[in-house]
């Protein structure tokens, strides 16, 4: 059993360094966009993975009764296989450009963009569990904003202190000094967990 495991991580650790060698695959998808009642946004997760969910048009209260009423946790699944970022177009900002240049074997970023509808309220929901012999760990956040019109943002899952929370951000299209465009923190946020989600 123990020659049996040794030969499976030796043949393991070699595709693991062949793929994350290497950059993340940059997809770009043609999608119907409409600036005048839609919005945009760019949702990262680690691997290429759907970390965060987004429900368009659904309230706290909406959500909490269908979607947040269901288990949902992400695994972190680092197993060797090629990342995609999937783009429509939204302006690159130094994270985006990170995400792109990560080659790391531990933790690779990644996003895919979507286009919301504008002006209603929308639910983002980030799940991530951990299980790793005797420790475990699982955190769910749930967010609810109204993006505006036209405008592009960006959202990821961040653990800190002890506790799981979802940042959102406005791409403002101001170049900053790196070429990039700037970024401004989204403040009026609803939080529509519950109080059993978060286990960290």
């Amino acid at each position: 059993m123990k020659l049996r495991s040794t030969l499976i991580i030796l043949l393991v650790v070699p595709l693991a360094s062949c793929f994350m060698a290497q950059k993340s695959a940059l997809v770009k998808s043609n999608v119907v966009y409409d600036a005048t009642f839609q919005a945009r946004i760019r949702l990262y997760g680690p691997y290429g993975d759907k970390l965060i969910k987004h429900y368009n048009d659904r309230t706290c209260k909406e959500w909490r009764d269908t979607a947040g009423s269901v288990i949902h946790h992400r695994f972190n699944n680092g197993a060797p296989r090629k990342i995609k970022n999937i783009s429509i177009g939204i302006p690159a900002t130094e994270r985006s450009l990170m995400a792109l240049n990560d080659t790391g074997v531990m933790f690779r970023d990644s996003f895919k963009e979507y286009v919301i509808e504008a002006n209603k309220p929308m639910v983002l929901d980030a799940s991530s569990s951990v299980v790793m012999d005797s420790y475990s760990k699982s955190c769910r956040i749930a967010v609810s904003f109204i993006p505006q019109a036209g405008k592009d943002y960006e959202a990821a899952y961040i653990e800190q202190n002890r506790t799981c929370t979802i940042r959102i951000y406005e791409i403002t299209h101001q170049i900053t000094e790196k070429n990039l465009v700037s970024i401004q923190g989204v403040d009026q946020l609803e939080n529509c967990s519950r109080l059993s989600d978060s286990s960290i």
